[in-house]
């Protein structure tokens, strides 16, 4: 895209995540929900106007939802629309000693680093030097040019195994694992690189497990195995101690929810209703079809249907096409058609594509409920703040294979490893490996450690 508008072209993105094209946008049109014309003009101005931001419903971006953290808190700050821009404000204040060794190098995005990545031949993981009560004593009214500063000892890091933690916490997975891959290989038919190779990953009861790596990484396929569409050539795949092999995907249906990446794959019926309600259907066919329910079953059943059409906001699209619905209402639609079933597991395939902030936000209660109701969840995605709010840990694909799983927090540390994929961490989270030497997995907790952080 930068190469185009460089060559003088016209540019027309229609896309409601801003994180990675909005240095390029010269001019913006927002259109509300109804598609009326909200605002026309400069997008930095569109962005600070906060009301109007989260009246559009689009996704905040990194870099803004930063800055509005701090302002909430009582902080005077300008928009950043790059990242160079908000590390040069709040590195403005620190002893010149101090803000080389805060240089880290800026993450750029998939679009900018077409390069292949290098193989990751080992985790590493950084130990971080634990605060003293004394160094965050600093009260939150304070200005930012009082508070921002940078610990002065270095980052280290350990070296350890690659795709592993230890023996110990491995044993815990074992015992408490509902999904299990073991040795799994898989290749396409006329391929000649497998797609999967000896894949071992375990997921627990409770658990949510974010699936990251590049396009063609192997995440896709890895997940198709969990109800049967694809079977594994070696090695075996087992839910709730069920060797998947063994049973049809009909069966498979009932354990494992699938929404896929492509949600047009899964809507074929006439009307929103008709959706959810043959779902529903499914759910009881084991005792009675439709015609055979009493006058209350039919009326129960069309209360859960209401009561599913309210949750997920889509009471009001009820009698319109699947295929009519916008990218992101056809994702919610999918993952509620996938829910109905009550299943143990729960895989979602970027799920967040196309989705407004509010779709967004409806998903990451739902994920929060069902983890509390012990059920399993393997989300693919591409969206790292999701991954960062919501996974308990995070498995990395790259080549077909497992590099590297470890909990969110220690994982997003590892600024060498998402620079070697070539996968930006949010905003965030690389002013936070850079100021204070620690993730943080929210702006919201950004800038409340922050505006603790100890002053030089």
């Amino acid at each position: 895209m930068e190469r185009l508008k460089q060559l003088g072209k016209t540019l027309v993105i229609s896309d409601p995540n801003l994180d990675w094209f909005q240095h390029l946008v010269d001019h913006a049109l927002v259109l509300s929900p109804q598609g009326e014309l909200q605002f026309e003009g400069s997008l930095p101005n569109f962005l600070q106007n906060t009301d109007l931001l989260y009246e559009s419903g689009i996704p905040i971006p990194g870099l803004t939802a930063v800055v509005n953290a701090l302002r909430s808190r009582g902080q005077s700050v300008a928009g950043w629309r790059s990242l160079s821009e908000a590390q040069n404000c709040l590195a403005a204040h620190l002893p010149e000693s101090q803000r080389v060794s805060q240089q880290l190098p800026q993450q750029t995005s998939p679009q900018t680093s077409p390069q292949t990545p290098q193989q990751i031949p080992q985790q590493t993981s950084q130990q971080i030097s634990p605060q003293t009560p004394q160094q965050i004593s600093q009260q939150i009214s304070q200005p930012i040019s009082q508070r921002v500063s940078a610990q002065t000892s270095p980052i280290t890091s350990q070296t350890v195994s690659p795709a592993s933690s230890s023996t110990t916490q491995d044993d815990e997975r074992q015992s408490a694992a509902v999904v299990e891959f073991r040795e799994v290989t898989y290749t396409y038919p006329g391929a000649a690189v497998a797609a999967i190779a000896d894949l071992n990953l375990i997921a627990s009861a409770g658990q949510i497990l974010g699936i990251i790596g590049q396009n063609g990484s192997g995440k896709s396929t890895a997940i198709r195995h969990l109800n049967g569409l694809l079977r594994p050539q070696q090695g075996t795949v087992r839910v709730a101690g069920q060797a998947v092999a063994r049973a049809t995907v009909a069966e498979m249906a009932r354990w494992v929810g699938m929404a896929f990446q492509n949600p047009d794959l899964m809507l074929f019926n006439e009307t929103v209703e008709q959706e959810v309600f043959f779902a529903l259907r499914q759910q009881s066919s084991k005792q009675q079809s439709s015609e055979q329910q009493s006058p209350e079953q039919q009326a129960q059943r069309r209360t859960e249907l209401e009561t599913l059409l309210e949750k997920f906001g889509l009471a009001d699209q009820r009698t319109r096409s699947p295929l009519a619905l916008s990218v992101g209402e056809k994702q919610i639609l999918a993952i509620l058609c996938a829910l109905t079933l009550d299943p143990a597991v729960l895989v979602l395939d970027e799920p967040t594509f196309g989705m407004d902030r509010w779709g967004r936000d409806r998903l990451g209660q739902t994920l929060r409920q069902l983890q509390a109701q012990g059920k399993t969840i393997l989300c693919v995605s591409h969206d790292l703040p999701l991954l960062a709010e919501y996974a308990d840990e995070i498995a990395v694909f790259q080549s077909g294979k497992l590099v590297d799983r470890r909990p969110t927090r220690e994982l997003f540390q590892d600024t060498q490893l998402f620079q070697q994929l070539h996968i930006p961490l949010p905003a965030s989270v690389q002013l936070a490996n850079q100021f204070l030497h620690q993730a943080c997995l929210t702006p919201e907790e950004f800038a409340d450690r922050f505006l603790n952080f100890p002053a030089p």
